[in-house]
This record gives structure tokens, sequence and C-alpha cells, in this order.
């Protein structure tokens, strides 16, 4: 399959203003993420969180896929702090992709007639207790 050329100048063209930007704060800094162990740590984490991208929830798989390519830029620049931004990054958006995992679960199982996996504390039986905490 060939790309006509007028095509390929446009979108090359439509991309340079991200790159220039991306090139502007990219530097060589904090030279550990050098070291073999961490980058072998790091391919473990990108394993991870491309399985998080596979995931089927729908609207979820956007910010782990922006947290790799943060990642991925800082290793390839040999930036440290994008890789450590996208290290930060993604594992917020893996709390977020387990919290909602967890919801619809929850949801599924109550809908079903399956027990919460939340446990609810009985009501007190005291009827002067507050929930509030006096100091």
């Amino acid at each position: 399959m060939r790309i006509k050329k007028r095509y390929l100048v446009s979108m090359l063209s439509s991309g340079l203003p991200a790159i220039r930007a991306t090139n502007k704060f990219a530097k060589h800094r904090w030279f550990f993420m050098q070291n073999p162990v961490v980058e072998q740590a790091l391919a473990i984490f990108m394993l991870q969180l491309s399985v998080v991208v596979m995931l089927p929830i729908p609207f979820s798989t956007q910010l782990p896929a922006i947290c790799m390519a943060l990642i991925a830029l800082g290793i390839a620049e040999l930036d440290g702090l994008f890789v450590v931004t996208g290290l930060v990054l993604s594992v917020l958006a893996e709390i977020l992709v387990f919290a909602i995992l967890r919801t619809m679960a929850s949801f599924l199982l109550s809908t079903f007639g399956f027990r919460s996996s939340v446990p609810v504390p009985p009501p007190p039986s005291d009827p002067n207790f507050s929930p509030v905490l006096r100091l």
C-alpha cells in the first residue's frame, strides 16, 4: 500500500508542533534510569500497563496508554523525569481502573443476588450514639 506524498506531508506537519514542544522539555537527566536492572523493572511495569490497557473497560484505557507513551518517551530521550512522571501517573491510573473493576464486580454480584463484597457494619444499639468523633 502506497501513501500519497501530500497525505504524508500533512500528517507529519500536523505532528511537528507536538514533537518540537516535547523536544523543548526533554533533556538527558537522572541517569540512573540507564541501569539494566531499572530497565528490566520498567519493562515489567510496561507489561503490567499493557495488560491494563487490554481490559475491556470503556473509557479507562486512555490514561494508562498515555502513561506508557510518557515512559517510552523518557526511555528514548534518556529523560528520567518523563519516566518518573509516567510511573506516578500510571500508579494513579491503575488505582482508578481497579476501583472501577471493583465497583463493576460489586454491582454485578449484587444485581444477581450475591452478597456485597464490602461488609456493612450493623447499626449501633445505643440511641445516643453519634458517628461524629468528639475530642
